[in-house]
């Protein structure tokens, strides 16, 4: 805008210039009338001054004094006439710096009228840019907001989170709390299991001597029975029928025993129909006398049996 106005002002120069030569125009015209008055007054120098040479004596001092003074009226002019050229000259001159001046102006002008398009250009380019700039404020405005919300959210989240924390840590302190007691009495049943694995094997020891003792035992009663039972002959065909019924007896007790306890082993269920048929054989082996023969017999022959002796467990 300062460039602008700096041009407006060169311009209002070079128009006064314009005007200056419009005025020293009329006075070149004026000064080319003074030209022809000057010729004219020349050529009437020269007539006067050969009048002056053909006049009579008497007559010349008067004409030479009219001379002396229109001469010096002509000197005056000559003067006027030197001043004149002078002029014309800066005259020339000026106009010479006016047509320059001219056509810087018109130069000017056009470039005056370029600079208005342009900055006109760049002031919708500036209103564009504002207009986007603006619209990219209140997109980040609003991202801000979203943000802010998101934020806020978070801040609530690990709130949260960490209440949740201090519960799981007091969880864990307590599981940690809860495993350290798991662990000892873990290891206290590990020490216990390894007394009774101790105890066991000596157990085990013990056993496989009643074992062997018992084998021979077995081996022995079995000797017997079979030689009482081929001793009886067709009488004792009834022993097979008496060996389902103790068999029937058996399982009945032992289904019995497991609807009674759930919770009990097939063996210990085992365990408990066995004892009770070693009860009987006491029983009878005390009281012989008033149970036949055959009944110790046929229990023996139960106890002996093979299909028995197929279950170790039993068979111990």
């Amino acid at each position: 805008i300062t460039h602008e106005t700096n041009r407006k002002a060169e311009c209002e120069r070079s128009k006064n210039a314009i005007d200056s030569l419009y005025y020293h125009e009329q006075l070149e015209k004026k000064e080319l009338n003074e030209k022809s008055l000057q010729m004219a007054i020349d050529h009437l120098l020269k007539v006067t001054k050969q009048n002056l040479r053909q006049a009579d004596d008497g007559n010349k001092l008067k004409e030479t004094e009219a001379l002396k003074s229109f001469i010096e009226e002509i000197e005056e002019v000559d003067d006027n006439k030197i001043s004149i050229n002078s002029l014309q000259q800066q005259l020339l001159e000026e106009k010479t710096a006016n047509n320059i001046l001219r056509r810087d102006y018109y130069k000017l002008q056009e470039r005056g009228r370029r600079l208005c398009h342009e900055f006109q250009e760049l002031q919708d380019d500036y209103s564009k840019q504002m207009k986007q700039k603006e619209y990219e404020v209140q997109k980040l405005k609003n991202e801000i907001k979203v943000l802010l919300n998101m934020n806020d959210n978070l801040k609530a989240e690990k709130a949260h989170y960490s209440q949740k924390e201090k519960q799981y840590f007091q969880k864990y302190t307590y599981i940690e709390k809860y495993m350290n007691h798991v662990k000892e009495e873990y290891n206290r049943k590990e020490d216990e299991c390894k007394k009774l694995n101790f105890i066991i094997d000596k157990s085990m020891k013990k056993i496989e001597h009643l074992e062997r003792s018992l084998q021979t035992q077995f081996t022995a009663q079995n000797s017997f029975s079979t030689a009482m039972i081929q001793e009886e002959g067709p009488k004792d065909a009834h022993l097979k029928d008496r060996y389902h019924k103790v068999k029937e007896f058996m399982e009945q007790k032992l289904q019995t025993s497991k609807i009674n306890d759930p919770s009990c082993s097939e063996a210990e269920a085992l365990d408990n129909v066995l004892c009770l048929i070693e009860s009987s054989m006491k029983t009878l082996d005390k009281n012989s006398k008033c149970y036949p023969i055959a009944t110790k017999k046929c229990i023996k022959y139960v106890t002996d049996s093979p299909r028995l002796k197929e279950n170790e467990h039993v068979t111990n």
